[in-house]
């Protein structure tokens, strides 16, 4: 694919990933290639169908979320407490209590196409087994399963209004700095 193509595709997932979380997954594909700034014969050429648009997000939050493992994973050996505070936070940014929800009204979340599923799954494993590292750790004080830990990290993480935003706008970290230490 030409560089153009690459970046032209990446611009209409990064806004159609924005869009999603703000506006759920019916948005007008127009407006999510006026928000990549490109036309939409671009976003066609690159993505048939509104679905295959929807899974393609799914894949790249997957994609994001395989990254924040794994630099948590770099950084376990040198600091464990900053490395899970630095994945809690990680996380948080890539705002999955409203995005996941977003791309679970079009996505059948019980049977996703399978590789999905095995991508989907194997990001549960890695976290599984960094609350296992933080609870050998001492970082956390019970094997909290994944679905759980995910859950709760969705709930404090949830789109504030933007008025509190602007009076307290590091209140994400901070709420998730709070979660984690519950954990402990």
């Amino acid at each position: 694919m030409r560089a153009d193509a690459r970046a032209n595709r990446a611009a209409v997932l990064s806004a159609a990933r924005t869009l999603f979380a703000e506006r759920g997954v019916e948005v007008p594909l127009r407006a999510v290639a006026t928000e990549a700034g490109v036309g939409i014969a671009t976003l066609y050429r690159h993505f048939p169908d509104r679905d295959a648009l929807i899974l393609a997000v799914a894949f790249d939050v997957l994609e994001d979320v395989h990254a924040v493992i794994t630099r948590c994973e770099e950084d376990w050996d040198a600091d464990p407490e900053a490395a899970w505070r630095a994945f809690g936070r990680g996380m948080g940014r890539l705002r999955l209590g409203v995005i996941v929800p977003a791309l679970g009204h079009r996505l059948d979340v019980e049977r996703p196409p399978e590789p999905l599923r095995q991508a989907r799954a194997e990001a549960f494993a890695r976290v599984e087994r960094l609350i296992e590292q933080a609870w050998q750790a001492g970082l956390v004080r019970e094997k909290v399963p994944v679905i759980q830990f995910n859950a709760g990290l969705a709930a404090v993480t949830r789109p504030l209004p933007e008025e509190v935003r602007g009076f307290v706008p590091d209140l994400t970290d901070w709420l998730i700095d709070v979660y984690l230490r519950g954990l402990r």
